[in-house]
């Protein structure tokens, strides 16, 4: 992101854009770099496919897509108690076709390994981690 950099977080729920605004409002890491970081996080609330087709082509570096898994990884409990409270619709390829449209480098996708989203909405090349995870990624 660099000192200059910016990033807009889109969350469709009102509960967890408070939450999360507020969270990076006030956590405090003890790193002066990553504390200023995340005060360049721009919470909107709302749809970010809405959001998507407001921006201009080309006009960010990378359009990033964490959406919360349709079938949750278990050891990984700690935002089982917004599930609740979280957009639980699946990506759109229409979303992944704005980001395409929007971002200068490249689209991202965190999902689950085995989930077959990557396949479904066009993300031919993929980087594993070294848990149930893994990164969709389509360079433009």
């Amino acid at each position: 992101m660099g000192e200059e950099g910016s990033v807009t977080a889109w969350e469709h729920g009102r509960v967890l854009a408070y939450l999360l605004e507020q969270g990076l409002g006030s956590y405090r890491t003890g790193e002066a770099e990553f504390d200023a970081a995340m005060k360049r996080v721009a919470i909107r609330q709302g749809d970010h496919l809405d959001g998507l087709r407001a921006m201009e082509d080309n006009s960010c570096d990378i359009v990033y897509f964490d959406p919360m898994f349709r079938a949750p990884i278990q050891e990984s409990s700690g935002l089982s108690p917004l599930r609740s409270a979280a957009d639980d619709r699946p990506l759109e390829a229409a979303a992944v076709e704005e980001a395409r449209r929007v971002a200068r480098r490249c689209v991202i996708l965190k999902e689950g390994r085995q989930s077959g989203e990557f396949e479904r909405l066009g993300f031919r090349e993929t980087v594993p981690t070294g848990s149930k995870l893994a990164y969709g990624v389509i360079r433009c």
